[in-house]
């Protein structure tokens, strides 16, 4: 039986802080002080591997294990690429008994300054601690509002967060052109009905260029 989604749109107003925390103080009294799921919008990820459960299932999963105040999905990227996310900093497994526990989390720093490369990236599992740490519209990074420095704040406050890494899903952030294009490739490769067709115009590009 198929059902119809409920959907409620909020729009951000001009009048509102920027940054990409914003949407969550919005979004308050629509989640209550219940956990929630969050996704970034401009991020596709593509279930490329049906053996695992989706991204977001998986951090549901830590999050029912071990009710932690925030999961954020990690993934490892290249040193030059960094600079585009949010930096995981991890306890060691000597230091602490819960899996990916972070230590600290690092907004968009410069190669040499990010603890590690374990990037920030799009799904989250969040609660009410994250929420009210967001109330207090605390400015960072170029006078913006970030998701991360709530979390980071949490974290040092002695809460407790996780940024483990998934598998099976293939992370496709889509902020700008080049990344929009290989978005659209990477959905239709891993369509059944396209993969023949895209595969070979791709080939046929390729040797004409």
């Amino acid at each position: 039986m198929k059902h119809k989604a409920d959907i409620t749109i909020y729009e951000q107003k001009d009048s509102d802080p920027y940054g990409n925390g914003t949407p969550f103080i919005l979004a308050r009294k629509f989640v209550g002080k219940e956990p929630f799921a969050a996704m970034w919008g401009d991020d596709i990820m593509v279930h490329t591997d049906k053996d695992h459960p989706l991204c977001l299932r998986q951090m549901i999963s830590y999050f029912e294990k071990y009710e932690p105040s925030a999961v954020m999905s990690a993934i490892k990227v290249p040193k030059s690429e960094i600079s585009r996310y949010g930096s995981f900093d991890y306890y060691s497994k000597k230091e602490s008994e819960i899996p990916y526990h972070v230590r600290q989390l690092v907004e968009k720093p410069s190669p040499e300054e990010a603890p590690s490369l374990f990037a920030n990236a799009c799904r989250f599992v969040l609660t009410y601690d994250v929420l009210q740490e967001l109330r207090k519209k605390i400015k960072g990074k170029d006078n913006e509002i970030w998701l991360t420095d709530a979390v980071d704040r949490l974290i040092q406050q002695g809460k407790t967060v996780m940024a483990p890494p998934w598998v099976g899903s293939t992370w496709v952030p889509v902020g700008d052109p080049l990344r929009w294009l290989k978005a659209n490739i990477v959905v239709a490769l891993n369509h059944s009905e396209y993969r023949e067709d895209v595969s070979k115009m791709i080939k046929d590009i390729g040797s004409k260029m």
